[in-house]
């Protein structure tokens, strides 16, 4: 090892040796040392963990070995032959026998001995956290230092009866280490994180479509999964054995299908009538609400015989508020179970209504959204690709002190913004309504209010709660005054003919 800065036909020669010193760093500038390890050059500290220093044989050999590419490629063979061990765990049997005793007692403890030697190695030779380039700062060490350290803090005496005993569970993280250990894996991990940002505008869009559809569901499609097939056509005033006060009976036919819609009770396939349809009194589809002869009268329901949902797992995959709309719209975006969902709702509220709205669900929030959210991914991964290339031409371009042609893109946009179009009468009424449509306070209010209606809408729910109805009813009145006064303003400022042909603000007229 030299003391001093080698030059290049020096370094060449040197090169074999494994470790040289290209120059020794300069404190007063903030330059750490700079080195050469098997061909590759890495900045390190002057003394890791303020002990070893660079001069030192303990530190050069530890870098040495560190930088060995028989050294990771044992470890990564430590990590296959832990995974293989937590595979072949059995966990449901006692620790204290079997393999599960070998596992736990001799060969868990000989990994950690390995993984701790490999974290002591590494931090000798690279320093542990203060220095640039040391052991934890590196993100994809944070995950060795976690394994390393709860691994060793389970092995202490009594820990399992001091309720530390759940750090053993960290071992299952050691897998994940490979991910370091194969470069093309940390590639495409690296890839996911950097995407996450880009994934915003993506995730802003799926809660788009999924309130859209939940709001729909809810306003044409509530009370359908309380709909079942009944003996009688209306319910009967009965007095049961040992009662005390006589109760409605409405016996099920005990057919599991929801009926209302495609199905009606009939009895395939010479399309009987065999029973009537019967939802709850608060169904929007007045033709399956109970009719009671004289008015309900306070009395309850007979048993079995109240309206209940006929499938169990419909308690919460429905359309009777916004929770469990979101929750169906999810499951049929991840394609499960879907078909059976559109069944059900064929059969309680009718074949085309059901057909198109699941026709346009799945591609949208399934085929659509995926397919955007691995666009994305995917220009994440171009960009990861090319990040060298762009910073080289980055650090050249501001090297020469050179500018990018083109000028700034956003002199275009403000240009466009501060052309006021040609009003289509000159006078002053249109002039206030195109200034008072154009103003940003008037945007954002309209914005405010498009917001709280969405709001209310999700506020729906079956059965419909009687103390929100006037609360809600009310706020429909507001909405709607703002809403039709926000189209007269649009009309004015435009001109009608302007206003039906631009597709936005037609569509908010027809709204």
């Amino acid at each position: 090892m030299t003391s001093q800065q080698s030059s290049e036909p020096n370094a060449g020669k040197n090169e074999g040796k494994g470790f040289i010193l290209i120059h020794t760093g300069d404190k007063a500038a903030g330059k750490q040392p700079l080195i050469r390890l098997r061909g590759r050059e890495h900045e390190v500290c002057w003394r890791s963990v303020l002990i070893f220093p660079l001069g030192g044989c303990l530190r050069q050999q530890a870098l040495l070995l560190v930088s060995w590419k028989w050294f990771d490629r044992f470890i990564l063979f430590l990590i296959g032959l832990n995974s293989i061990l937590l595979a072949t765990y059995q966990y449901r049997a006692s620790p204290d026998e079997g393999w599960n005793w070998v596992i736990d007692n001799i060969l868990d403890r000989t990994l950690t001995v390995f993984f701790t030697l490999e974290f002591l190695f590494k931090v000798i030779a690279w320093g542990f956290f203060w220095d640039k380039g040391s052991y934890l700062r590196e993100v994809w060490n944070w995950l060795d230092f976690i394994v390393v350290i709860t691994a060793l803090i389970s092995f202490i005496p009594r820990m399992e009866d001091s309720g530390l005993g759940f750090l053993r569970l960290f071992r299952i993280l050691r897998p994940l280490r490979s991910l370091k250990q194969v470069p093309q894996m940390k590639v495409l991990v690296d890839t996911i994180i950097s995407s996450i940002p880009r994934l915003a505008n993506v995730t802003i869009m799926m809660f788009f479509f999924f309130w859209i559809f939940g709001i729909v569901g809810i306003n044409i499609l509530d009370g359908i999964f309380y709909h079942a097939c009944r003996i009688k056509p209306a319910p009967e005033l009965v007095t049961p054995p040992n009662a005390s006060s006589p109760c409605w009976e409405w016996t099920h036919t005990g057919d599991e299908r929801l009926c209302g819609g495609r199905y009606m009770c009939e009895a395939p396939p010479d399309g009987v009538k065999k029973g009537f349809c019967g939802g709850l009194e608060d169904d929007p589809n007045k033709d399956v609400r109970p009719v009671f002869e004289g008015g309900r009268r306070g009395y309850e329901w007979c048993p079995e015989s109240e309206p209940k949902k006929t499938f169990p797992e419909t308690d919460f995959i429905h359309f009777d508020h916004m929770g469990g709309a979101l929750l169906t719209v999810f499951q049929c975006m991840t394609m499960e179970g879907w078909t059976d969902i559109m069944y059900y709702v064929q059969d309680g509220f009718g074949f085309w209504v059901a057909t198109i709205y699941f026709f346009l669900l799945i591609p949208i929030t399934s085929f659509f959204l995926l397919n955007l959210a691995l666009a994305v991914v995917d220009e994440a991964r171009d960009d990861f690709d090319n990040v060298e290339d762009d910073s080289a031409d980055e650090k050249s371009s501001m090297e020469d002190g050179n500018e990018s042609p083109g000028g700034d893109p956003m002199e275009h946009l403000v240009e466009l913004e501060g052309h006021s179009e040609d009003l289509w009468i000159n006078c002053c009424f249109v002039r206030v309504m195109h200034y008072i449509a154009m103003n940003e306070v008037f945007t954002n209010f309209v914005m405010f209010f498009i917001a709280g209606n969405v709001v209310t809408m999700m506020l729906e729910q079956f059965p419909p709660n009687v103390s929100w109805q006037d609360f809600l009813g009310v706020c429909e009145l507001v909405f709607l005054t703002i809403f039709c006064a926000e189209m007269v303003i649009m009309i004015g400022a435009m001109g009608p003919k302007r206003y039906v042909k631009n597709p936005v603000t037609c569509f908010d007229g027809f709204i």
